[in-house]
């Protein structure tokens, strides 16, 4: 439990809450939905709430980019984007509910952005107050001449910071290893390879940090296209590294995600809506081969899976810990069991 909860509507509140609580070296942790179930907001010191007052959006005429107050929630922002065709990189699952401070905040990137329209890589700029009440905006020449000269320390740390990560190449070379795939687990470290600039390497570190290198009070992204058509396959597979051979094969196509399901998970997403029920009935009691969920903008539509009848001695069984037999569990489709 936080022994103290603050509700700040305005930067210039949060600059005191975070002056006052330096001077009393007293943790803060900031909270914008609350929707992460990794516990980010949870503290036993001083949360800071976001009010009512961060809910700002401003638009570029060609909707490129956009600037947004932490308290704006995800999905608001792309309808906002929708007349232009665009929308902002993040694609968490949560959209409907979180909010811009805590997707940028946590790195949230659902599984559609992968690696490259997540918040590290579409960021155009930031407005952060850092943890002794410093303001810095990235996006503004003075303030990042100002920033230079209040921080000398800082900007001279982060500097050098780079300079020994780049001249270890065993080092510069792990990290970017680990973020060609998806990571966001700790700091976002490829700063220190990645920018020349200390301001810019600080508001990449800002992303994923989780607030505890300060808090954003606005940031811009630079949007992405909105598809007007998208469509999904399913692919089955009778071997599990023939699946993973096809992610690898599909990398370089216009495929948006992949997802792999296993045969004892399919049958699940018959809970979830239309699809979903088609497969359980194509699957529900006999084997189901390991498949492939792909999500891209190709308008073709995709084309109904043939399915084959379990044997009879499939369904002469009434175990279902016995299905499928052998000869089921070895046909390259679906082998459905009839209700």
């Amino acid at each position: 439990m936080p022994r103290l909860v603050v509700v700040a509507e305005t930067e210039t509140e949060v600059r005191r809450i975070l002056e006052c609580c330096a001077r009393l070296h007293t943790p803060v942790t900031f909270r914008a939905a609350g929707t992460s179930l990794s516990g980010q907001a949870v503290t036993d010191s001083v949360l800071v709430m976001l009010g009512d007052g961060w809910r700002g959006i401003e638009v570029t005429a060609d909707a490129k980019t956009i600037s947004l107050q932490p308290g704006v929630i995800g999905a608001a922002v792309n309808r906002r984007l929708a007349p232009f065709r665009r929308k902002i990189g993040p694609d968490p699952a949560s959209i409907d509910t979180a909010m811009i401070g805590g997707i940028a905040a946590n790195n949230a990137s659902g599984m559609c952005c992968g690696t490259a329209q997540n918040s590290y890589y579409t960021l155009a700029g930031m407005r952060v107050v850092l943890a002794d009440g410093t303001v810095l905006d990235t996006r503004d020449a003075a303030s990042r001449a100002a920033f230079a000269a209040q921080r000398p320390d800082l900007a001279q740390g982060l500097a050098d910071l780079a300079r020994a990560t780049r001249e270890d190449d065993t080092l510069a070379g792990r990290i970017r290893h680990k973020f060609r795939m998806k990571n966001t687990t700790g700091y976002s470290l490829k700063a220190l390879v990645d920018d020349a600039d200390p301001v810019d390497m600080l508001a990449h570190l800002m992303i994923g940090s989780e607030g505890t290198l300060g808090f954003i009070s606005e940031i811009t992204y630079l949007t992405v296209e909105e598809h007007a058509h998208k469509a999904s396959s399913l692919i089955l597979f009778d071997h599990l590294d023939e699946a993973c051979r096809a992610v690898s094969a599909l990398k370089p196509t216009p495929v948006a995600a992949v997802e792999l399901l296993d045969r004892a998970s399919v049958p699940q997403c018959g809970r979830f809506g239309r699809v979903g029920g088609e497969v359980q009935r194509s699957g529900k009691r006999c084997s189901t081969r390991r498949g492939c969920s792909i999500r891209g903008s190709s308008s073709t539509p995709t084309r109904k899976l043939p399915t084959t009848r379990c044997c009879r001695a499939c369904r002469s069984r009434r175990s279902p810990a016995r299905w499928p037999c052998t000869r089921c569990a070895a046909s390259p489709r679906w082998a459905a069991r009839p209700s």
